[in-house]
């Protein structure tokens, strides 16, 4: 549970788009387990492991939901709606620039799903003959279920690991294509996902496991002088180790080698973040002072710029207002003189505006925690305590199991 919380809490941190749709692909490969292993109860623990984890990313993800109507949150919906994204459509962007990358993508889902569908019928069905052995008269579910539970060229617990890997490698291909979207409409939230060919990564993993799961098996059946069957698994295998390697080289590194060096901006500007209240980028003005007055009523000197933390110095010959060229968003605190200020936000552009008084002023800006801000921490805080004292707990607990077993041996 500790370990499913922290990695998960931490998948969050990370990337809460690829988060989310890997929880999809989770939730399904989980319950194929359950199913197949008939242990329902194991479910319940995976989903206090799973909450933990959002309770450690609290801290990111509680102010994220909670206030993010306080920035553009429809530019993303609106510039890449997600339903335009799946393979074989890639209706967003210009087509025609990205033609090579879109081929790309359609090519991996091709590959992810044959790899899939054929790696998991070889494995799953490499010993068929092993359901003929129960009872005559079981019958379907009863059978199937038996089939899972035998030892053969795959051990029971690695074939139904394959079978879980199998059933998530051919949900995420269903939900990469288009016939998916009656249901991916009624999925709550899946439009955070942005790209629905973001769920390549879970077919990658898929292969990666089946093919570990081929060499396994192609190991087993050398080892039980099954010549046939230990090569084709081994040629699974290394189907999919060379080829995606040469897939990798020939489509990604080659071509990048070739490519342009990264630059980055030297001012980052990302619309969808902005506050609800700021004008469109493209509408900014060039070239305005960090701090002015509205009636140029005397003279504003910056003294600190920091991204949580400014400073100006206001030289007033009559009363006026001061503009600083920083969005106004929740969490912005103003001080005049060392004294509470009230800050108010720009018709034009969003920015910080607030009124002085004629004479010499000091004005501080800091960026500081909401309430709502305040309260994720502390949940962040109390989990994070909460996963020490139980893995604490559970190593007392696997101390003392020797020492008792110790003395009843002595006794």
């Amino acid at each position: 549970v500790v370990v499913l919380a922290v990695s998960y809490g931490l998948f969050v941190w990370s990337h809460p788009p690829t988060a989310y749709q890997f929880s999809l692909g989770f939730m399904v490969a989980m319950g194929v387990l359950a199913a197949v292993q008939r242990e329902w109860r194991g479910l319940l623990w995976i989903g206090v492991g799973a909450g933990l984890g959002v309770a450690l990313a609290a801290a990111y993800l509680l102010p994220a939901m909670l206030e993010q109507d306080l920035i553009h949150k429809d530019y993303i919906l609106s510039s890449w709606p997600y339903h335009n994204t799946y393979v074989f459509v890639h209706d967003i962007f210009n087509a025609a620039n990205y033609v090579d990358f879109y081929r790309r993508i359609n090519w991996l889902w091709v590959l992810g799903l044959a790899t899939t569908l054929i790696c998991g019928v070889a494995l799953l069905t490499a010993n068929a003959h092993e359901a003929q052995a129960v009872d005559g008269t079981a019958k379907g579910i009863r059978r199937w279920f038996a089939y899972f539970e035998r030892d053969g060229l795959l051990s029971a617990g690695l074939k139904q690991r394959v079978l879980m890997w199998t059933a998530l490698g051919l949900f995420v291909s269903f939900m990469m294509h288009k016939i998916s979207r009656p249901i991916g409409e009624h999925i709550p939230k899946i439009e955070i996902g942005i790209f629905t060919w973001r769920m390549l990564e879970m077919t990658t993993l898929v292969m990666a496991l089946l093919a570990g799961a081929c060499w396994h098996a192609a190991s087993r059946a050398l080892q039980q002088h099954r010549r046939r069957a230990a090569t084709v698994f081994a040629t699974l295998s290394l189907m999919i180790l060379l080829g995606g390697s040469a897939l990798s080289l020939l489509s990604v590194c080659l071509p990048m080698a070739k490519a342009a060096i990264f630059e980055p901006e030297p001012e980052h500007m990302n619309p969808a973040t902005l506050p609800a209240t700021a004008p469109d980028p493209e509408e900014l003005p060039d070239d305005v002072p960090l701090g002015e007055l509205a009636e140029d009523n005397g003279e504003v000197v910056v003294e600190k710029w920091e991204p949580e933390h400014r400073v100006l110095r206001a030289e007033l010959t009559d009363a006026d207002q001061l503009w600083i060229r920083t969005f106004n968003f929740p969490g912005w605190t103003a001080t005049v003189d060392g004294q509470p200020a009230e800050i108010t936000t720009g018709e034009d552009l969003g920015d910080i505006q607030i009124n002085l008084t004629a004479g010499s002023h000091e004005v501080r800006l800091d960026f500081l925690d909401t309430p709502i801000r305040r309260k994720a921490e502390r949940v962040t805080l109390i989990t994070f305590a909460l996963l020490v004292v139980m893995v604490a707990i559970s190593l007392l607990l696997k101390r003392k199991r020797p020492d008792t077993a110790r003395g009843e041996a002595h006794g």
